[in-house]
C-alpha cells in the first residue's frame, strides 16, 4: 500500500503549471532588461540556467495536462479531470524497478537514447498511479504489465507529468541538505567578512 496519496485536479494543475511558468518568465524579463539597460545582472547564469531548465519541465508538464484535459479524437481517450497518485514504499519501488530491469533488458538498441528513457518514465507513472480513468477497475488491481500497457498510449507529455508528481510524492521532503544549497553555503562562507577583527586590525 502506498505511502500516501494524493488527488490531483488537472483543472487546479493546469492553473498551478501556468502561475509558475508567468513567475519565471517575470523573473527572465526583469533580468533581460537588467541586461539592456546596464550590460549586467545580480543573478548568476548558473541561476539562470536551472530557472530556464525548470522552465522547459513546466512546460512540458503544462502540454500533457492540457492534453489530458482535451486529448487529440484520434487517441480515443475521454478527457481526463482527476488522477490519483501514490508515493512508492520499498516494496512498490522494487516492483517498479524490477519491472523496469525486465524491460530493458528486452529492448533493442540502446537504452540511453530517447526511446529507453521514455520506456523508464513510463513504468515508473504506471507504478504512482493508484486511481484514473484510463485504467479500468479490473486492469488497477492486476500486475504491473497490465497497467503499463495502458499508460503507454497516453501522450508522452502527460506521462512525464505523471512521472514527475509521483516522484515528487515518493521522495521525502528533505531541506538544506541539497548539494546546490551545500555549495551555496560554502560560497558564502568564503565571501563573508569575517565577524571579529583579525589581530593585526585590533
Amino acid at each position: 500500500m502506498p505511502r500516501r496519496t494524493k488527488t490531483f485536479d488537472l483543472e487546479e494543475e493546469k492553473r498551478r503549471l501556468n502561475e509558475q511558468l508567468d513567475e519565471l518568465a517575470d523573473k527572465e524579463a526583469e533580468d533581460i532588461r537588467a541586461e539592456q539597460a546596464e550590460g549586467q545582472t545580480s543573478t548568476p547564469q548558473w541561476d539562470r540556467q536551472e530557472r530556464r531548465e525548470e522552465a522547459q519541465r513546466l512546460e512540458q508538464m503544462l502540454v500533457g495536462v492540457e492534453w489530458a484535459l482535451d486529448p487529440d479524437n484520434e487517441d480515443e481517450i475521454d478527457p481526463i479531470e482527476e488522477v490519483t497518485l501514490g508515493a512508492l514504499n520499498a516494496a512498490e519501488y522494487g516492483l517498479v524497478s524490477d519491472y523496469m530491469a525486465e524491460q530493458v533488458d528486452q529492448f533493442q538498441g540502446p537504452t540511453e537514447d530517447g526511446r529507453g528513457e521514455q520506456m523508464r518514465r513510463a513504468i515508473f507513472a504506471t507504478g504512482a498511479i493508484i486511481e484514473a480513468p484510463f485504467i479500468d477497475d479490473d486492469v488497477r488491481n492486476s500486475n504491473i504489465s497490465e497497467k503499463y500497457r495502458e499508460v503507454a498510449q497516453l501522450a508522452p507529455q502527460f506521462v512525464y507529468w505523471l512521472e514527475q508528481r509521483g516522484d515528487e510524492l515518493t521522495t521525502p521532503e528533505v531541506e538544506g541538505n541539497g548539494f546546490a544549497t551545500r555549495v551555496e553555503d560554502k560560497m558564502t562562507e568564503e565571501t563573508a567578512p569575517p565577524s571579529t577583527p583579525s589581530p593585526k586590525h585590533s
